[in-house]
């Protein structure tokens, strides 16, 4: 999985405190907060869903694949799908073409998660078994949910992480905060360890985890 954009804040400062009993008392280093619990969240199911717009999603298929899974809830668009097969370089990658190459394909729940292949022949399946050859693809997408759009229970597991972090920092005496992570357009997030998952937000997730396949 390639390093995406950090999320946005999906509930707003002033919901978090009308919830919270404790917490900094700075609005920036609750969202910072906020901001962290969102992609701990992500990296516990493996997917993004927090709006993110025109990041690159790398996806290496190690074997021929009738599907190919993209990282994000809901993904809403994908602008470019390329494909390198091993050993090759991005400068000499093919680009798919949506209806030519690939279809959308919605998961359960209605939402697009994964590319499969048209019911016609194209050069990305294998002995017309409609398999993506293994390789190297890579998604140019946007997706994720923002504050108007979001599921309830998503929501919910986001304001019980943050008070997850923010009530074992009070605990530890403010030594959760370990490290910083550097941010792909600059500044960075405060790092928490150990890695938890409050159980009712792990709970809430569970329905969104992606088990690859």
């Amino acid at each position: 999985m390639s390093i995406a954009a950090p999320p946005p804040i999906l509930v707003s400062v002033a919901e978090l405190r009308e919830v919270l009993k404790s917490g900094p008392s700075d609005n920036d280093e609750l969202e910072r907060i906020q901001i962290n619990a969102i992609q701990e969240l992500e990296s516990h199911i493996g997917r993004l869903f927090a709006l993110r717009a025109g990041f690159e999603w790398t996806y290496r298929a190690a074997q021929p694949r009738s599907n190919l899974y993209v990282g994000i809830i809901p993904l809403t668009t994908i602008t470019k799908v390329e494909f390198a097969r091993p050993g090759k370089s991005w400068a000499g990658a093919t680009e798919l073409t949506e209806d030519t190459n690939f279809a959308l394909m919605d998961d359960s729940r209605g939402l697009v998660t994964a590319l499969t292949g048209p019911d016609s022949t194209s050069n990305f399946f294998v002995s017309g078994r409609n398999l993506f050859e293994k390789g190297f693809y890579r998604f140019t997408v946007t997706g994720g949910y923002d504050k108007t759009t979001l599921p309830e229970d998503i929501r919910q597991a986001v304001i019980l992480q943050t008070q997850f972090y923010i009530e074992r920092n009070t605990r530890t005496g403010g030594n959760m905060i370990s490290s910083s992570k550097a941010l792909p357009e600059g500044g960075s997030v405060s790092m928490f360890t150990p890695k938890n998952i409050h159980p009712q937000a792990q709970n809430n997730m569970r329905r969104y985890k992606q088990y690859w396949r």
